[in-house]
């Protein structure tokens, strides 16, 4: 199954946030892992149970502590998560107003081939690529 890595672990061995892998092996404290993109493409890494403080990260009304892996499912994913990647094949949901500045663009690099490139929306010849001038030099 194909997950994402949602914390840097070791940006050394390719384990970074956002970084996909394939499951292997799911051992009780560890998951043995393909990375499937990235200068570390291919090799097998493995992801330990990492400690979270939820009193740090939600309003919880008293402090506690468990260990989870920090993957999460990731047949799909957010533009914001995609930038930076190199991916064999897109394909985006246009149904909704992309939102932020440039991340048309982003989306649309993704992919180096653009008959590996599938857009999916109302009106595509409405799309339209948010830009904030003021962030353009």
């Amino acid at each position: 199954m194909p997950v994402m890595l949602l914390r840097n672990l070791n940006l050394g061995a390719g384990l970074a946030n956002g970084t996909r892998l394939r499951i292997k092996a799911m051992k009780y404290r560890v998951i043995q892992a393909e990375i499937l993109t990235g200068p570390k493409e291919g090799e097998d890494v493995f992801i330990p149970r990492i400690t979270l403080d939820a009193a740090k990260h939600a309003n919880a009304p008293f402090p506690f502590q468990r260990k989870q892996f920090p993957l999460q499912p990731a047949f799909a994913m957010t533009i914001n998560k995609g930038q930076g990647q190199t991916l064999e094949m897109v394909g985006l949901d246009l149904t909704h107003e992309v939102f932020g500045h440039g991340q048309l663009y982003v989306a649309l690099s993704r992919v180096g081939d653009a008959t590996r490139l599938f857009a999916y929306g109302g009106d595509l010849d409405n799309v339209r690529n948010v830009v904030y001038r003021d962030a353009v030099l």
